[in-house]
């Protein structure tokens, strides 16, 4: 081999090694998609747990946080990332480092406007314990820009999980974010709070006044709170005010144990108010225990408030609502359907039967105006009765307190048994009596009587019997009238006093209804 050719035999050994051992430093190495490229060279790769796209004209996104943590933050498309002045952590490239729990601002700005997507990652290793801490935000009361949020992606459980017991707050996460219109599923999956003892406002005002369409199923599933004792606050105003949302999954708060909460106050404060929601499902509250609880002021003060498509409460709703040992129950139920317009019957009566007891005491504006604006029955229809609690002037209570003054709301009870066919019930009572044109058997039936206007068989002794348009017994009495219509009396065996005797063969039978 000539020198030459040694030469390049012994450069390309040495450009292989080369590449070789730049391949081995990730010199050369790319990201995935679902990654982040931290340093820009392949050399740290992050998962990106959680993301947000903004509408088409932003030309930066602002959000907060006081979670403690090592975070990633991807402006894409040349966005830079910014802090604001405050000393409470880093912005170094991509990478956001916090020790301290204190709110800092940060932004990405583009240097055009577009539909630009941040991506985060990292997880918290730390939480305030302050109750309006949220670990992240898209809300600034000033500078904010969350009207540019038009969606979102991900979990943010994966980035919150629950740090030695304390939780992650979404205190304001994305309230007033007027362009958002979806939840992704699986949001708050991975926060496993089954250590918490405190989870109040948890989700304080999360979507307040955002344009979602729909809650996903399950939202809430992975939210476990058998072992917190202080549960205030905890969905206050959650969905208030979302405009477009028509229902509620069922089953949204199952996972939601308050049996071992002694606070409970202003759990569902204003939780569903202002939304036009069509119905309510049966058992939506049915996993809230209080009957440790010795704090429920304000539990349900105008959760539904607003609500004008609603038009019936469903059997049951507080079914497990239990204040035998709340020594505050002030203003617990108030306005919880205040203005509801379109909400009509009445209310059942075991829609509160742990709370109203007839005869009971409980709070002077326990349930002020809980059912004013309505248009719920102010007196018990026919086929029920009037539950009598006490608290019915109270319930639609306005400026007067007088079952007078249009505001009084009854609780009615269902009669029991079933109304014979051909009767009708007495208005506010269970009692009833046949249609006009019908007489009552013996059997609590309602019969049709003759129809050729002889209704009644009369005896010289004073007896009286119904004559039926049809044959109801066999043998019966035909009597045969001047129009040539068949009406018949009813026969039954036996003697009876009161009743006109008949032999057919050596059977004995009497006159009966």
């Amino acid at each position: 081999m000539s020198k030459i050719g040694a030469m390049f035999a012994k450069l390309r050994f040495v450009l292989i090694a080369v590449c070789v051992a730049l391949f081995s430093s990730g010199a050369f190495a790319a990201c995935t998609s679902s990654q982040i490229d931290v340093n820009g060279d392949g050399t740290q790769c992050e998962t990106v747990k959680f993301s947000v796209t903004t509408i088409s004209d932003a030309t930066s996104l602002v959000w907060t946080m006081t979670a403690v943590g090592t975070f990633y933050a991807d402006c894409g498309d040349g966005g830079t990332l910014t802090q604001d002045t405050s000393s409470y952590g880093t912005v170094s490239g991509n990478t956001i480092t916090r020790t301290s729990t204190s709110q800092t601002t940060y932004t990405c700005t583009w240097g055009s406007a577009g539909a630009h997507t941040v991506r985060f990652g990292g997880t918290a290793t730390g939480y305030s314990t302050a109750t309006n801490a949220a670990a992240i935000s898209f809300y600034k009361d000033s500078g904010g820009t969350q009207e540019k949020l038009a969606s979102i992606d991900g979990s943010l459980g994966a980035m919150f999980p629950v740090v030695n017991g304390n939780i992650p707050r979404f205190y304001m996460t994305f309230y007033y974010c007027t362009n958002l219109t979806q939840i992704p599923a699986g949001l708050f999956d991975s926060i496993d709070t089954s250590s918490a003892t405190n989870t109040s406002n948890m989700f304080s005002y999360t979507f307040y006044n955002t344009k979602i369409t729909s809650i996903p199923a399950g939202l809430f599933d992975s939210i476990d709170t058998s072992s917190a004792t202080n549960t205030s606050s905890m969905f206050s105003g959650t969905f208030n005010g979302c405009t477009n949302l028509t229902q509620i999954p069922a089953g949204l708060f199952s996972t939601i144990d308050t049996s071992s909460a002694t606070n409970t106050s202003d759990m569902f404060y204003q939780t569903f108010r202002n939304t036009p929601i069509t119905s309510i499902p049966a058992g939506l509250f049915s996993g809230i225990d209080t009957s440790s609880a010795t704090d429920t002021n304000c539990m349900f003060l105008r959760t539904f408030s607003g609500c004008t498509n609603l038009t019936q409460i469903p059997a049951g709703l507080f079914d497990s609502i239990d204040t035998s040992k709340s020594t505050d129950t002030d203003r617990m139920f108030y306005r919880t359907f205040y203005d509801c317009t379109n909400l009509t019957g009445y209310i059942p009566p075991t829609a509160f039967p742990k709370t109203i007891k007839p005869g009971t005491t409980s709070s002077s504006d326990m349930w002020k105006q809980t059912f004013y604006g309505t248009n719920l029955a102010t007196t018990c229809p026919a086929g029920t009765t009037e539950y009598n609690s006490g608290f019915e002037n109270d319930w639609g209570y306005s400026n007067g307190n007088t079952a007078t003054d249009g505001t009084y709301r009854v609780s009615c009870e269902p009669c029991a048994g079933t109304l014979p066919g051909n009767a009708t019930y007495t208005t506010g009572t269970c009692n009833w009596s046949c249609n006009t044109g019908y007489g009552l058997t013996d059997t609590n039936a309602c019969a049709q009587l003759c129809t050729a206007g002889v209704t009644q068989l009369h005896t010289s002794t004073g007896l009286a019997f119904n004559l039926y348009a049809n044959k109801l017994t066999s043998p019966a009495v035909h009597i045969k009238t001047d129009t040539g219509a068949v009406c018949y009396v009813n026969l039954a065996t036996g003697n009876a006093t009161g009743a006109v005797h008949f032999r057919v063969g050596d059977t004995i039978y009497h006159t009966t209804n």
